[in-house]
C-alpha cells in the first residue's frame, strides 16, 4: 500500500470513529433524563455485582472445577465413588498448602470441605464435569474470574431478552435490569457460592428467543436442542419442557411438539456423547445414575437454607409434600390449557396472517409451558437453595409484562402488575430489612411469591385462552 493509500484509510477510519462518537451522542442526549438515570443504576448495578464477585470464594464452583482439574493431573476411576471423592480432596488439600497458590482457592477449600464433612460433593452430571474441563486452565483464580464474567453477561442477556421478547419499552427494560441486578437476592446467592443458575436462565431464554414469532423447522429444532443440552447440564429443569409439551399437544401443536422433542433428544445424546469422550467411556454415566438415587433421598432441613415448600409442609407436619405439589401444578396448568383449547386446527385467517397467528399462539404456549413449569419446579423440587429462585424471572417478568392481554381493563391490567411487583419485592432486601424473619418466615414468604406468580401466570394464561379461542375457534 502507498503512503497515499495509507493516508486515506487512515483518514477514513478517523472519519467513521467520529461518526461513531457523534451518533452515539446524539442517541445519548435524545433520551429521556429518565431513561439515561436508569441506564447509570443498570450499569452501576452490575458493575458491583462484578465486584461482588470478586470478594467471595466461589465454593460451588470449586466442586466443578475441582474434578476437571484432578482429571488432568492423575487418573480417576470413578469421581463419585467415596474412594474418587477422598483422592480429590487430598489433591486440593495438597495444593492449598502452597505458597504460590490463591487465597481464593486456599478459602473456597476449607469452606467446602468442612461445609461437606471433609468429602468434597461430586453429584453433578458428567456433562457439567465436562464442560468445565474444556474451559479450564488449571488456575483457578483465572478461570473463577472467567466464569464469574461469562455468569454475569448470561444473566444480562436473559434479562434484556426475556424483556424484548414480552415486549417491555427500552426504559422499562433498563429498569428491571437495574432491580434484578442491584435488589434481586437470589441472584446475591447464586454470586456468592458461584452456582450455575445464571447459565440456565441463560439457556432457557434462549430456547423462548429461538421460539420467537416467525420460526422455522431449523429454529425449533435447535431450541429443542438447547433444551436438551439445559437438562443434561443440571436435570432439575427436567420438570420444564412437559409443560411446554403439554400446552402444545393439547392446543393441537403436535408437529412443533414432536419437532422440539427431537430437538431434546438430540441435545441428550450429544451431551451424553461428548460427556463419555470426554471421560474415556460411558461408564462414567453408569456410575452417576448408581448414586442418583442416594442424592435424591438425601434432604437438607429449612434451617441448612432449604427453602423449597415440600420441606416447608415436611418441618410442619412430617408429610412429604413434593409430589402432591408437582401433581396439583400439572393440574391447574392442564386445566386452564384443557378449557381454552382451539376447537380446530388451524388458525383464521389466511396465508401470511393466519401462519403469524399460529406463530404468536404457539410462542405464548411456550412461554406459559416455561413460566409455569419453572415455578412447579421451585415448588415441589426436594431441595431448593435461595440461589435457585433465579429461575423466577421468566415468570415475574411474564406476569409483570405490559398489556398481558388486550381484553383487559386499564384497572385489571394494573391490578395485574401491582400483583406481580408485589410479589417481586419479596425477592429482594426489603423482607428481610422490615421482618427480619427466621428460616421458616423466609420460606412462606418465597413460596407465596412463586405461588402467586404462578397464579398470575395461569389467570393470564386463562384470559388469552378465551381471547384466542373467540378469534380462532
Amino acid at each position: 500500500m502507498t503512503g497515499h493509500e495509507e493516508a486515506t484509510a487512515s483518514s477514513a477510519a478517523r472519519g467513521h470513529i467520529e461518526w461513531w462518537r457523534s451518533s452515539l451522542l446524539r442517541s445519548l442526549v435524545s433520551w429521556p433524563p429518565l431513561l439515561l438515570i436508569a441506564l447509570l443504576i443498570a450499569a452501576s448495578s452490575l458493575a458491583g455485582r462484578w465486584q461482588a464477585s470478586g470478594r467471595v470464594s466461589g465454593r460451588d464452583f470449586l466442586h466443578y472445577w475441582a474434578v476437571p482439574h484432578v482429571m488432568s493431573l492423575q487418573r480417576l476411576d470413578n469421581i463419585y465413588s467415596v474412594t474418587g471423592r477422598e483422592e480429590i480432596d487430598r489433591v486440593l488439600m495438597r495444593e492449598a498448602a502452597l505458597p504460590d497458590i490463591s487465597e481464593r482457592q486456599k478459602v473456597a477449600t476449607a469452606m467446602s470441605l468442612r461445609i461437606d464433612e471433609g468429602v468434597i460433593d461430586t453429584i453433578a452430571t458428567p456433562f457439567l464435569f465436562s464442560v468445565f474441563g474444556l474451559f479450564s486452565s488449571g488456575d483457578y483464580e483465572r478461570d473463577y474470574r472467567i466464569y464469574a464474567f461469562v455468569c454475569l453477561i448470561c444473566y444480562t442477556l436473559a434479562i434484556i431478552t426475556l424483556c424484548r421478547l414480552f415486549r417491555y419499552s427500552t426504559a422499562s427494560t433498563v429498569l428491571l435490569l437495574a432491580l434484578l441486578t442491584a435488589w434481586f437476592v437470589p441472584l446475591d446467592s447464586d454470586i456468592r457460592v458461584a452456582n450455575v443458575n445464571q447459565l440456565q436462565l441463560f439457556l432457557l431464554t434462549l430456547f423462548l428467543w429461538l421460539q420467537r414469532p416467525k420460526t422455522n423447522l431449523r429454529r425449533n429444532l435447535l431450541s429443542g436442542v438447547v433444551l436438551g443440552l439445559a437438562i443434561m447440564f443440571k436435570p432439575n429443569v427436567l420438570i420444564v419442557p412437559p409443560f411446554i409439551i403439554m400446552a402444545w399437544l393439547v392446543d393441537r401443536y403436535a408437529v412443533r411438539a414432536l419437532i422440539v422433542a427431537g430437538g431434546m433428544g438430540i441435545g441428550m445424546g450429544l451431551a451424553f456423547a461428548a460427556s463419555s469422550l470426554y471421560f474415556g467411556g460411558v461408564a462414567v454415566w453408569r456410575d452417576w445414575f448408581d448414586i442418583l438415587p442416594s442424592v435424591l433421598a438425601s434432604t437438607r432441613v429449612l434451617e441448612e437454607g432449604n427453602y423449597g415448600l415440600g420441606p416447608l409442609i415436611s418441618s410442619m407436619s412430617g408429610w412429604d409434600a413434593s409430589a402432591g405439589i408437582l401433581l396439583l401444578s400439572v393440574a391447574a396448568f392442564l386445566f386452564v390449557v384443557w378449557r381454552g383449547r382451539r376447537r380446530s386446527s388451524g388458525a383464521s385467517g389466511s396465508g401470511g396472517s393466519g401462519s403469524q397467528a399460529r406463530d404468536d399462539l404457539m410462542f405464548w404456549s411456550a412461554v406459559s409451558g416455561l413460566s409455569i413449569g419453572c415455578a412447579a419446579m421451585l415448588l415441589s423440587a426436594p431441595l431448593v437453595w435461595y440461589h435457585y429462585y433465579v429461575l423466577v424471572i421468566p415468570l415475574a417478568l411474564y406476569a409483570f409484562r405490559p398489556n398481558n392481554n388486550s381484553d383487559k381493563t386499564d384497572a385489571e391490567g394494573s391490578l395485574v402488575r401491582v400483583l406481580a411487583l408485589l410479589a417481586i419485592v419479596i425477592f429482594t432486601p426489603i423482607p428481610t430489612a422490615l421482618l427480619l424473619p427466621s428460616h421458616t418466615v423466609t420460606s412462606v414468604l418465597l413460596n407465596l411469591a412463586v405461588i402467586g406468580l404462578g397464579a398470575l401466570g395461569l389467570y393470564d394464561l386463562w384470559r388469552r385462552k378465551a381471547t384466542e379461542r373467540e378469534a380462532f375457534g
